[in-house]
């Protein structure tokens, strides 16, 4: 059954062509990188704003001589196989309820897609090993090298000195709760930062990517359904904290992890791409929590229930990718428009995706 779902999440991600929204932009990349030999006699890479860990790996794989879907296959691989390992760490037991909810909440936009943060994300996975056994050298190795491949990473470097302390329930709740009074009552809190703490404190480089991300086209989040389900998982799990800190070694961590997922998800409203990049990496405590709801639960019929429910907020997450989004649906794979010779639509698709925002 491992084995089974390690090639279904290795090879739709790694064969897919023309597929995820980003997939374009990683070919232009790859286009406009050097060889290996350039890169040595140069020292320099080609490709200005994208991280040196990734512009590494397309060099070695155009020094190769080999097409880029191989390098996206490659990549698919190291990603999954941090993935599992992470899951067979931290959650054994609900190991593949994990997995259906990281493909449902992270998997398409992700590793479908954001491939340099996708793999950022995957090395922090496979660092909370170290938050949890206090090797803080392992850690921060972790995050130089996942920031190698999407700066982003470097936000979550200071959660090493909490991640995996208790916080007080009620502090949770009460700034949970506080979360949810700054998206109802709209407060820009991201305006406030960027105005007052991110402007005078740090570079033009990374100034300007926060105003990219916090000046996006997209809609701010709505105060919907979501907000309040999110908080009911987390209320209820920090309801449950004792009897899951017994059973599982890294509850604090999955549990903190979830606090900073709702919090942030809530917090910045204003920008959904600002909290789709930060808050990924919070969402592993989604992807952990969620799980837990049957740890909780004894009785046959609730179990039954509630893993109706599971199903039912995981596909509801997802289905967008597999009906309604052009650039994910149809899915199209890299081995089947070889064979057939295939005509090219990745150009076509991505421009439905963007006149389609723009309309709306």
């Amino acid at each position: 059954m491992q084995f089974l779902l390690f090639i279904f999440f290795w090879f739709t991600a790694g064969w897919r062509y023309e597929t995820g929204t980003d997939y374009l932009a990683y070919v232009r990349i790859f286009d406009s990188s050097s060889d290996l030999s350039h890169l040595l006699h140069t020292g320099t890479f080609d490709v200005p704003m994208i991280e040196p860990g990734y512009l590494f790996i397309n060099s070695i794989f155009i020094s190769l001589g080999v097409d880029v879907n191989y390098m996206f296959l490659f990549i698919s691989f190291c990603t999954t196989l941090l993935l599992f390992r992470s899951f067979e760490d931290y959650l054994p037991d609900y190991k593949y309820l994990g997995l259906l909810t990281y493909f449902a909440f992270i998997y398409f936009q992700m590793d479908m897609s954001g491939l340099r943060q996708a793999i950022a994300l995957n090395v922090f996975f496979v660092a909370l090993r170290y938050i949890y056994r206090r090797q803080f050298w392992r850690y921060t190795l972790c995050i130089l090298l996942a920031a190698t491949f999407h700066v982003s990473v470097i936000i979550v470097y200071p959660l090493y000195f909490f991640l995996n302390k208790k916080i007080s329930s009620r502090l949770i709740v009460g700034t949970s709760v506080a979360g949810l009074l700054v998206i109802g009552l709209q407060l820009p809190i991201i305006g406030w930062i960027t105005e007052y703490l991110i402007s005078p404190l740090f570079s033009s480089n990374i100034l300007y990517k926060v105003l990219y991300y916090t000046t996006s086209d997209i809609e701010p989040w709505p105060i919907n359904i979501k907000v309040f389900f999110y908080l009911a998982i987390l209320f209820v799990i920090v309801y449950n904290r004792n009897k899951l800190a017994e059973r599982f070694p890294y509850f604090n961590i999955i549990l903190n992890l979830l606090f900073l997922f709702v919090l942030l998800r809530n917090v910045l409203w204003e920008s959904v791409e600002l909290d789709m990049r930060l808050g990924f990496y919070m969402s592993l405590g989604m992807t952990m929590g969620f799980p837990l709801l049957f740890e909780i639960v004894s009785r046959k019929l609730i179990r039954q229930l509630t893993f109706v429910v599971f199903v039912f907020v995981n596909w509801y997450q997802c289905q967008n990718y597999f009906f309604s989004i052009p650039t994910f649906s149809p899915y199209q794979n890299y081995i089947v428009h070889k064979i057939f010779k295939l005509p090219s639509n990745g150009e076509e698709r991505l421009y439905e995706l963007m006149n389609r925002e723009n309309n709306d």
